[in-house]
C-alpha cells in the first residue's frame, strides 16, 4: 500500500516506484489522472480517497490561534528543500531584511522540514537569529511546519514547489511563487501549482511582489477553488469560505481500502 504524503505536482509524485505497489490511495483525481496517464497505476489499483490529513484537521477543528498580535498581514515563505528547485539561497535572506525594513507585513520563514535536518547547529542558530520578535518566525522544524499552524494562519504564500501550498489553499488566498533556476513552468504540469499566483525572479523586490500578488488575487480565484476540487477530493466551502469535506469521510475510506487488500475484516469506524 501506499498514501503519498501530499498532492504537490513534482515529478517525484509520479515515479516508476509506484508500479510496486498492490494499491495506491491518492488525495484527489488530480494524482490519479496523472498516474494513470503515465501507466504507473491501473483504474482497480488506484483510488482518490480525499484528503487523509486535512480530514483529520478538519476533525480537530482548524482554529490555530494568531501567529502576531499586531493586526498586520503575514507572509508564510515555504521552500522546498530539494536545492536545485527551490529559492532559499537566493531569496530567503533578502526577503527577511527587506519585510523588517519595510515594517507592513509579519513574516514566517517555514522551509520544508527536511531543508535544515542536516544544517549544523551554528548554521541554524545563524538563521534562527534573523527572527524578530512580533515581526519575523523562523522555524526550521518545529510541529507547527506541519500541523497546518501556518498554512491557515497566514494571509499569502510565498515558495516555490512544495506541496504544503495545497493545505494553504484550502481557503483561497493570495499566492505568490519564486523562480529561482530560470525553469520553463508555463506548459509543465510539474510547476501547475505555479498558475495559482504570480511568479517572480528571485532578484525581484520582495515587498512590491508581495503588494502585487495581494491586488492581484482576485484573479486567481475562481482557478484556485477549480484545481483544489480536482485536487483535494470533496473538497469545498461554506458560505463564510470554511473548508467541509463534502463526500464520504476518507479516512474511513482509506482504512476499508487498507483492510480488504490486506484480506482483513472492513475498519472499524
Amino acid at each position: 500500500m501506499h498514501i503519498p504524503h501530499g498532492a504537490g505536482d513534482r515529478a517525484v509524485g509520479f515515479e516508476k516506484r509506484f508500479e510496486l505497489f498492490d494499491h495506491v490511495i491518492v488525495a484527489g483525481e488530480k494524482d490519479r489522472d496523472r498516474l494513470l496517464a503515465a501507466g504507473l497505476v491501473t483504474p482497480q489499483h488506484c483510488t482518490a480517497a480525499g484528503p487523509i490529513k486535512l480530514a483529520a484537521m478538519l476533525r480537530a477543528g482548524l482554529h490555530p490561534a494568531p501567529l502576531f498580535d499586531n493586526g498586520r498581514k503575514t507572509i508564510l515563505y515555504n521552500p522546498h528543500f530539494t536545492k536545485k528547485l527551490n529559492s532559499f539561497d537566493a531569496f530567503a535572506a533578502k526577503l527577511i531584511d527587506a519585510m523588517v525594513r519595510d515594517g507592513r507585513y509579519n513574516l514566517v520563514v517555514a522551509p520544508h522540514v527536511r531543508m535544515a535536518a542536516r544544517w549544523s547547529a551554528n548554521r541554524r542558530r545563524e538563521w534562527e537569529a534573523l527572527a524578530v520578535p512580533g515581526q519575523v518566525i523562523v522555524d526550521l522544524g518545529s510541529p507547527r511546519c506541519n500541523d497546518m499552524t501556518y498554512t491557515c494562519s497566514a494571509d499569502l504564500y510565498l515558495g516555490d514547489v512544495s506541496s504544503q501550498v495545497y493545505e494553504f489553499l484550502i481557503r483561497p488566498r493570495p499566492c505568490l511563487f519564486v523562480n529561482a533556476h530560470e525553469a520553463q513552468w508555463q506548459d509543465c504540469e510539474d510547476y501547475a501549482m505555479w498558475h495559482f499566483g504570480d511568479v517572480v525572479a528571485p532578484d525581484a523586490d520582495p515587498v512590491a511582489a508581495i503588494d502585487q500578488a495581494f491586488a492581484d488575487h482576485r484573479a486567481y480565484v475562481a482557478w484556485q477553488k477549480e484545481r483544489m476540487r480536482y485536487s483535494i477530493g470533496g473538497l469545498d466551502w461554506k458560505p463564510d469560505g470554511t473548508p467541509f469535506i463534502a463526500s464520504q469521510d476518507p479516512i474511513r475510506l482509506a482504512a476499508d481500502i487498507v483492510s480488504r487488500v490486506a484480506g482483513l475484516s472492513p475498519a472499524l469506524a
